[in-house]
């Protein structure tokens, strides 16, 4: 998929580095909390450290960090970040074959390649369509080179924009997303949905090494 922008002379995007950490920790603060406005279910945890988790997302594997910089009077200002990341749904080539039948009976579908958008966020200040697309043909033209087959992204109801944008360049509304929120009491004792921890044996007598229950480490592992 090949597509075309026009790009303004005072707009560029560049991959961050950690560096452009501290620059871009406040924009991707300012992105959740504009989540948590439109869906007040989604709650920001009031110590939540922004600097290590950027750093953390810069950091991994197969994870990207695009940044849209203004230009302007000789200096070159951060107005904007988006950040991607790719998977494989296929099992992974050294995934050992006694696992294999297990991530087989959990995935249905046709593995696919996938590019994940987990977030795009622009100082309102400028929010140009033609900056807008600088940054967004950025993911769109990483994805195309790590050869995905899929673009996965969720868009808000009110980002009309957006959606129009995205349409201009062949992607299709696969779905809908419909919330309901639940209040819980805290004191309320409440069933347990987390995953069984595989489980530990002794060490091996032989080998002095830990044993673990191969079904209960699949179910861990595999959990998606």
């Amino acid at each position: 998929m090949t597509n075309t922008t026009t790009i303004p002379q005072d707009y560029t995007q560049r991959l961050a580095t950690l560096d452009d950490v501290p620059t871009v920790a406040p924009l991707w603060k300012a992105l959740v909390h504009s989540r948590e406005h439109l869906d007040p279910a989604m709650q920001v945890k009031p110590d939540f450290d922004f600097t290590e988790y950027v750093t953390f997302q810069i950091t991994k594997p197969h994870s990207y960090c695009f940044l849209l910089e203004y230009h302007q009077n000789n200096q070159t200002t951060i107005v904007g970040c988006l950040f991607v990341y790719f998977y494989d749904e296929n099992p992974a080539p050294y995934l050992d074959e006694q696992y294999r039948p297990q991530h087989e009976l959990e995935n249905p579908f046709i593995p696919r390649r996938v590019c994940s958008i987990l977030g795009m966020y622009l100082d309102p200040e400028h929010r140009d369509p033609k900056a807008i697309q600088i940054l967004a043909k950025a993911g769109i033209d990483k994805a195309e080179e790590m050869k995905v087959t899929d673009i996965d992204l969720l868009v808000c109801a009110e980002q009309t924009g957006m959606q129009a944008l995205l349409k201009k360049w062949g992607f299709k509304q696969q779905a809908f997303q419909f919330c309901k929120h639940y209040t819980i009491d805290s004191q309320e004792e409440l069933p347990d949905l987390h995953q069984p921890l595989p489980e530990l044996e002794a060490p091996s007598k032989e080998t002095g090494l830990t044993q673990r229950n191969p079904v209960s480490t699949v179910n861990h592992c595999f959990n998606t």
